[in-house]
């Protein structure tokens, strides 16, 4: 959100709060406090495979690889 767009000069923040968009900016985590974010909270998700068929598609592609030599 502290980014600065090139084309407009404002943060990205700024550009929404002009919009109405309230967020609170947090500190940085790890991708991985991320992930495991979004995977506690999917089963409780509903996703409408109609409208979101693209994103569905993708989450299906989506594998995480393993390799046994590390």
């Amino acid at each position: 959100m502290k980014v600065h767009e090139y084309s407009s000069g404002k943060t990205r923040f700024l550009s929404a709060y002009q919009l109405g968009l309230q967020f609170r900016v947090l500190p940085l985590s790890k991708v991985s406090d991320g992930i495991d974010a979004v995977r506690s909270i999917f089963p409780n998700v509903y996703i409408d495979y109609l409208h979101c068929k693209k994103g569905v598609d993708k989450l299906n592609a989506y594998r995480r690889s393993y390799d046994q030599k590390n």
